[in-house]
């Protein structure tokens, strides 16, 4: 057998440069979903409009979740993602192509999603330009009127910093919220 006529690329690295693909379109896709929508979109309508995010139509049986640290210690974001989901969601948060905001549970309640977990903090992404904090890991939305106050709160935390927020159809600022 003439190894030399073999493929000179390990499996690893198709399946690398697959699974990276795979990450970037399911960002273009968040992406263009939240651009389109102009507005706050909740995790749930990603599960169910982007392919390949939610782990409840992959073949694998391994979920993910992404979470983030608040004062009261590690919360959930969202659960039941695909390794490229997940890593699809950081790309889109750390990347500032989208922006964060916390909200209570009354988004998800409109649109009839129940989750139990006592550890979730419900969020919806807006365009980035909705933005009024640049933070040490992304960019993200509070109420106008509380804005002043937070950075009160983190002014010697060079890390944060003030945005004006450009125009965006509507946002999230009226179920502004922690859960926990």
């Amino acid at each position: 057998m003439n190894f030399n006529d073999s493929n000179p690329q390990p499996w690893g690295v198709t399946v690398a440069r697959s699974r990276k693909n795979k990450v970037a379109r399911i960002v273009k896709e968040i992406v263009d979903l939240v651009e389109s929508t102009d507005g706050p979109v909740p995790l749930n309508r990603i599960d169910d409009q982007v392919r390949g995010f939610s782990a409840r139509c992959s073949r694998s049986r391994r979920r993910y979740e992404y979470f983030m640290r608040l004062n009261a210690g590690e919360v959930i974001i969202w659960n039941g993602l695909t390794k490229a989901g997940c890593d699809a969601l950081r790309c889109v948060l750390y990347e500032r192509k989208v922006a964060l905001q916390l909200v209570n549970v009354i988004p998800y309640f409109l649109e009839d999603v129940r989750l139990l977990d006592p550890d979730w903090q419900p969020v919806v992404l807006l365009p980035v330009r909705a933005a009024n904090i640049d933070g040490p890991k992304w960019s993200f939305r509070v109420p106008p009127a509380l804005a002043h106050q937070f950075m009160l709160r983190v002014a010697g935390d060079d890390r944060y910093r003030s945005l004006i927020p450009g125009q965006v159809g509507f946002t999230a600022d009226d179920f502004w919220g922690f859960s926990n």
